[in-house]
Formats: structure tokens, C-alpha cells, sequence
């Protein structure tokens, strides 16, 4: 009875990568996989690396001598491009922003909503990485050129997990 249950949910497994890589362009390859529950709906965001451009939306930064990474997953879009779903702003400690994009902007640290890791994020040198985290996301608007909460604006509550990697120099 256990194979049974188990066979059909592996085959499923198998194939959920390659059915999404099929939608994106044959200019995007796959680097990682985000699995979200936005306000109890599941959904999956995937990172990618642009072959044309090589350039990959998983990025490595800098900035005196602390580095953090951008990781951006996406969807695909009808014409095989892609299109931001969630950012993310991820430090070795801590969430320090994340933006999600889907009917609205909503926000954590830049609209006033609360973003928190699970646990430490495990990122290697060769590149790999993983993270889960939790919060809530306020609906934001760009107003005067600065992010501004939306007043009266949703708020919506998010988790999720990513397994992916970043570009190795």
C-alpha cells in the first residue's frame, strides 16, 4: 500500500521541475524553486539564470565588507519571459526586505510589515543555498518617490521555503 501512495507522488516530484522550465523561454534555465503560501494559498516561484544576458536572479552583493543576497523568484510569463513574484533580501542572519508582487506591492520592511527566518539560512561557497521564513506584508505604493503603505491597504501573511543556488565567481 506504501508504494503505492508513494510511486505516483515521486512521478509528480519528477516532473514539476522540467513542466515549469517548459513555460519560461528556452533562454531561462532554472536555478531554484521557491514553495510560498500566500494568505493559505499554495504557489511556486522559481529563480533563473538569463543564458542571452548571463545574468542569474539570484544575487551575490558586497557592500563593506557584508555580503548579502538578492533572490528573486518568478513566474512565467505568457510570452516565456519572466515576471517578478517575490524579492527577497537576504543576509546570512537575517530577512532585511522582501517585496511580493501580485495584485499589489506588499512590503515588509519598506511598508511596515514583519519578515523573520525561520532559522539560519544555509548558504555554501558552492553556491547552494536554502532558507524558509514567515511574516507579514503590507500593500505599499511608490507616492513622491519614496514607498509609502497603502492606507486602508491589505495585508497579507506569507511563508516559504527556497532551494536554489547562486552564481559561484
Amino acid at each position: 500500500m506504501y508504494r503505492m501512495l508513494v510511486a505516483p507522488a515521486l512521478a509528480l516530484a519528477t516532473f514539476a521541475l522540467p513542466a515549469a522550465a517548459e513555460e519560461f523561454s528556452s533562454r531561462y534555465t532554472i536555478n531554484g524553486q521557491y514553495d510560498l503560501i500566500v494568505d493559505g494559498t499554495p504557489m511556486t516561484a522559481w529563480t533563473t539564470l538569463d543564458t542571452e544576458r548571463n545574468r542569474s536572479s539570484v544575487e551575490r552583493h558586497k557592500v563593506m565588507g557584508k555580503v548579502f543576497y538578492n533572490v528573486n523568484g518568478s513566474v512565467p510569463a505568457s510570452d516565456g519571459d519572466t515576471d517578478t513574484l517575490l524579492s527577497v533580501q537576504l543576509w546570512p542572519d537575517h530577512v532585511s526586505d522582501i517585496q511580493y508582487l501580485d495584485g499589489g506591492m506588499f512590503g515588509a520592511d519598506i511598508a511596515g510589515g514583519s519578515m523573520t527566518l525561520d532559522g539560519p539560512p544555509q548558504i555554501e561557497d558552492d553556491g547552494t543555498m536554502k532558507f524558509s521564513f514567515h511574516g507579514t506584508l503590507v500593500e505599499f505604493a511608490i507616492k513622491d518617490g519614496d514607498f509609502a503603505p497603502v492606507e486602508g491597504g491589505r495585508v497579507i501573511e506569507i511563508s516559504g521555503s527556497y532551494d536554489g543556488r547562486y552564481p559561484v565567481d
